[in-house]
């Protein structure tokens, strides 16, 4: 597509996903994914492309043969190049490939929201992703990236009874990390629970400010009432969130790499769709004394590449490239829209500028996001709306097609932000504003976190073939650490078959067979990244044993979520520590101690 072409896409409409029938006739939901849409919508981020990346090709012709292929030009596929371009693949030949423009995807579909769901997962899993958000705060602000990041507080506003859960989970980080997250994570309550909350208050029982953290509540209280939320009872808050232009964060990257590594082993595809992954010599057991299997093809419509190592970069769209995974990471189409934003009401004072409000109310089934880019001059961004979406958005692969309800949701939040009878010219007349309206495509995990690691045999996978995606809106905040971790597996785990009962079956090495010398240096790095996101055998079988299926998450809401990790917690998947108290400074994890969900 042109710039011009770019500006003027418009989205279309769809109706709902449809089932298929088993042999009794029985429909039966299909969340298999199919390649990305050659025409999506296009949101805010997308209208200025980058003039060097807009159809880009490192060359006429495909490689034949690459020692690394990418799979996915978003955030994960960039930050992977770069740790592999900057690290230990620094002198072999990576390939990037990409089925339409770079960051055309999710990276470049989503609201900006660099978001840390902290108080919903356990103590490894959080503070993993408080570490990738500050590695990315930290490339940003070192490299001084043009990408509009702007740190801002996260205000999560809960009904009951998820603010008991809320109040009761940010205690315990609280207690177990106090140094990472005691000026992190705060909560407050105003509601039934108000007695459980660390909040000073005033003679008339209302909290002034939550916890240790400062924060001015009263003025939060005024903001979600002037937004329209009444059925709040308490907010979790959470600093070092932060906004950003996802697009032009990817775009430098990929841009940079380019700059320094086009010469010398670093190609970018776009416009280059893989339609078939397929193992060469079909996974066939070594003969004695030899390699077998290994090798990876990737089927495109320019020929054909083959690689010894792939990593799946794919997100939403994974199952399409193995089918295997259609119940472990599921589409899911994600809804948005933005309108210039205005000066807030005098009255109630907004306080949208440096705020990101997430909103989990009503009955556990609503979830929407909205945030404020460049103050006053900018945009106000509003997502969700998957409550009133054909199954909750969830299977659904197309993002050139949004739902007519879902845009009409969103535009009755919009009016009702940007001042509704409160905001008018003085003729009785409410204030017009142009809507864009978008879609992106998300992968859901079934256990609501991302699959890091080797593609178990099993689910299609084999030697060499590596998977990062399945983040469920929390892409921003985890692919870089995610990233990171997934190209340090790809260096110390075994691209080839070994000969059956062989003891170099479980021995790390190198592109050359030989043991990796900087191995044992990098091992304690790796030991902090939390084992639950692994791609194994084991993690598929607890997902589809503990967990229902997305879709049915999705239809019962957060409530079914929270007695998910309660089972986990049960079941000892996610024992709580003998000792709460981490050592001082530490983020070393006990091992096996994957702290608790709720």
């Amino acid at each position: 597509m042109s710039p011009a072409e770019i500006k003027s896409r418009a989205p279309a409409v769809i109706g709902p996903r449809k089932s298929e029938s088993d042999e009794n006739g029985k429909e039966e939901q299909r969340w298999t994914s199919g390649l990305p849409s050659t025409k999506p919508t296009i949101s805010p981020w997308l209208l200025e492309p980058s003039s060097k990346l807009l159809g880009f090709t490192s060359t006429k012709e495909l490689p034949k043969h690459a020692d690394i292929v990418v799979v996915g030009s978003g955030i994960t596929g960039a930050f992977a190049a770069h740790f592999l371009k900057e690290g230990w693949a620094k002198d072999l030949s990576v390939v990037m490939l990409d089925a339409r423009e770079a960051c055309w995807g999710s990276s470049g579909q989503n609201i900006g929201a660099v978001e840390m769901l902290l108080f919903q997962n356990s103590w490894d899993v959080s503070a993993m992703t408080l570490e990738s958000v500050q590695l990315l705060r930290d490339f940003v602000r070192d490299n001084d990236i043009p990408c509009e990041w702007q740190d801002c507080l996260g205000v999560f506003a809960v009904p009951q009874p998820m603010i008991g859960f809320g109040i009761a989970s940010v205690a315990d980080m609280k207690a177990a990390m106090p140094e990472s997250m005691g000026k992190v994570l705060d909560s407050v309550a105003w509601g039934p629970s108000a007695s459980s909350s660390s909040s000073r208050t005033r003679d008339d029982g209302e909290p002034v400010t939550a916890g240790d953290g400062g924060w001015d509540v009263d003025k939060i209280r005024a903001t979600l009432a002037g937004l329209g939320v009444h059925d709040a009872d308490g907010v979790v808050l959470q600093a070092n969130s932060a906004t950003v232009h996802p697009y032009r964060l990817v775009a430098w990257i990929l841009e940079r790499l380019l700059e320094r590594h086009g010469a010398d082993g670093f190609a970018l595809h776009t416009h280059t769709p893989v339609t078939r992954l397929s193992r060469r010599g079909g996974g066939a057991p070594a003969a004695a004394g030899g390699y077998g299997g290994g090798n990876w093809t990737l089927a495109t419509p320019r020929g054909d590449v083959s690689a010894e190592r792939v990593l799946l970069a794919t997100n939403g769209y994974t199952s399409a490239l193995l089918p295997e995974f259609e119940e472990l990471i599921v589409p899911v189409r994600c809804q948005a829209a933005a309108a210039p934003a205005t000066s807030s009401p005098e009255k109630p004072p907004l306080d949208l500028e440096s705020r990101m409000y997430t909103f989990l109310c009503g009955d556990g089934k609503r979830e929407e996001r909205l945030l404020q880019t460049g103050g006053a001059g900018g945009q106000l961004i509003v997502a969700g709306g998957k409550h009133v979406a054909a199954d909750f958005g969830v299977g659904v692969w197309r993002d050139d097609v949004t739902e007519p309800r879902v845009e009409r949701y969103l535009e009755g939040m919009l009016e009702g932000f940007l001042g509704g009878e409160e905001r008018n010219g003085g003729d009785g007349r409410a204030e017009t504003f142009e809507v864009r309206h978008w879609a992106g495509i998300e992968g859901y995990a079934r256990d609501y976190n991302p699959w890091v690691g080797a593609v178990p045999e099993a689910r299609g996978g084999g030697p060499g073939l590596f998977l990062c995606a399945g983040y469920a809106l929390n892409g921003l905040s985890m692919a870089p650490m995610c990233a990171k971790r997934v190209v340090q597996e790809m260096a110390t785990t075994p691209t080839r078959t070994t000969t059956a009962g062989s003891d170099r079956d479980h021995v790390d090495v190198d592109r050359n067979d030989e043991p990796l010398g900087a191995r044992d240096a990098a091992r304690d790095k790796i030991d902090l990244f939390p084992s639950k996101l692994m791609s194994t055998a084991e993690r598929i079988e607890i997902a589809m044993e503990d967990w229902p299926d997305v879709q049915t998450m999705e239809e019962e809401g957060v409530e079914t979520y929270i007695k998910a990790g309660v089972g986990q917690m049960i079941k000892g998947r996610n024992p709580v520590p003998t000792d709460s108290k981490l050592p001082s400074g530490s983020r070393r994890f006990e091992a096996g101690a994957m702290g608790r969900k709720w």
